[in-house]
């Protein structure tokens, strides 16, 4: 049919050129019927929109639907990129690297204040009076490989992840703040270590 401008279309006209607005009505362009839908749904797959057909549904990254599995969104990356002209690849790359450079400082500062409810000038001066390290042993940051201490806070005050940023202690090494969690959680942890190397030292001494 050819539309040109002014045409006035019916309803009947219109059907065919609209977009199924769900899922389901998506897939009978496929030729699945609900039937079909929901046989594929029971042995856990999942339509992948990249490569137009049922896959499983541990292949996903993201739980909701219209997304492709995790092989197509790199298939899909690829296939965008190879469609670029030579100074659009430069331009990509180049907002790449500023990118990759500059926000992740960006985003780091965020992450502290958004979960900790501290400011990163905060964090370089409890730093600067750790001498350097974490709080426990002699561990300092590696700035080669943008290594960070951890701000540890009273789980007696906020139990998950985040602080409200009262609460906030001292910055730890990885190793020293799940150590000091199993301590909070029990307190006789340190001697149930203790007990745990002792016993396996006598057994390699009279072994």
């Amino acid at each position: 049919m050819v539309w040109n401008k002014g045409t006035t279309l019916n309803e009947a006209q219109k059907a065919p050129m609209r977009k199924p607005k769900s899922y389901s009505g998506r897939l009978l362009r496929y030729g699945f019927t609900p039937q079909q839908q929901q046989e594929a749904k029971a042995a856990g797959l999942k339509w992948c929109i990249e490569h137009k057909k049922f896959e499983p549904i541990s292949e996903f990254s993201k739980p909701t639907n219209g997304n492709p599995c995790s092989k197509g969104v790199g298939e899909r990356a690829r296939r965008r990129y190879a469609a670029l002209t030579p100074e659009q690849k430069r331009a990509w790359l180049s907002r790449s690297k500023r990118h990759n450079g500059e926000t992740k400082e960006q985003r780091r500062k965020w992450a502290i204040k958004k979960n900790y409810g501290v400011t990163p000038e905060w964090y370089e001066a409890k730093l600067a009076e750790q001498h350097g390290h974490c709080a426990l042993c002699p561990t300092k940051p590696d700035g080669k490989h943008k290594f960070y201490l951890d701000i540890d806070h009273a789980h007696s005050c906020c139990p998950g992840r985040k602080s409200c940023g009262k609460c906030v202690r001292g910055l730890l090494c990885v190793a020293c703040n799940c150590a000091l969690a199993q301590i909070e959680k029990w307190e006789n942890w340190p001697e149930a270590v203790r007990a745990y190397i002792n016993s396996y030292a006598r057994k390699t001494v009279e072994g």
